[in-house]
């Protein structure tokens, strides 16, 4: 069952009832809407999924428009406090870190990991300031008008090690738009005592 509808609602027969238009109206999902517009008339067959994976751990469903064989993925976006920077993600993410170490705690940041393909900056990158401490091997990034900490690359560190081949980029998930980050599971980092 797909969160607000009635259990016997089908994403076919939304699309269905939508007239054949191609738009299919505001789908609801747990505590927001994600609008979906197709660019025209969809041919016959060709449907609206929701996809068995719950988004951050039940705020809920995954929406993916299946067309000529493709998926597309509708990205999570998010930006600073003015606006000037802007990105998004492929998917939400199934967790969120809260590092204490004394930049991370001062930012109040909630850092969710992704790879660099799923990382798009949406903005000119001539909007994204730079800080850099410690050891110099982390890139952390914020807006060059209001200040917010946006986003930050650094190799790998899963292992306890850094692994440059493999970087990531980390999101404070608290400028995601209209996400509900109470339904994500927070792991807390010592950074104030490991680095």
């Amino acid at each position: 069952m797909l969160p607000g509808l009635a259990s016997n609602t089908r994403a076919e027969d939304l699309l269905r009832d939508s007239g054949g238009t191609g738009t299919l109206a505001t789908f609801a999902t747990q505590r927001q809407r994600t609008p979906i517009t197709f660019g025209g008339a969809l041919p016959e067959g060709i449907g609206v999924l929701a996809a068995d994976t719950m988004l951050a751990a039940g705020s809920g469903y995954e929406l993916l428009a299946r067309s000529f064989g493709r998926e597309q993925i509708v990205p999570i976006k998010g930006s600073c406090h003015c606006g000037q920077t802007q990105f998004e993600v492929d998917e939400m993410p199934a967790d969120v870190t809260r590092c204490t170490c004394s930049l991370c705690s001062k930012r109040g940041a909630l850092w969710a990991y992704y790879t660099p393909a799923q990382f798009r900056l949406t903005s000119p990158p001539e909007n994204v300031a730079t800080y850099q401490w410690g050891s110099r091997t982390i890139k952390h990034h914020f807006c060059a008008n209001c200040g917010c900490g946006t986003y930050g690359e650094s190799p790998d560190w899963s292992t306890g090690k850094p692994d440059f081949e493999n970087p990531k980029v980390a999101v404070n998930a608290r400028l995601f738009d209209e996400v509900d980050l109470d339904a994500v599971p927070v792991t807390v980092i010592d950074g104030k005592n490991l680095w």
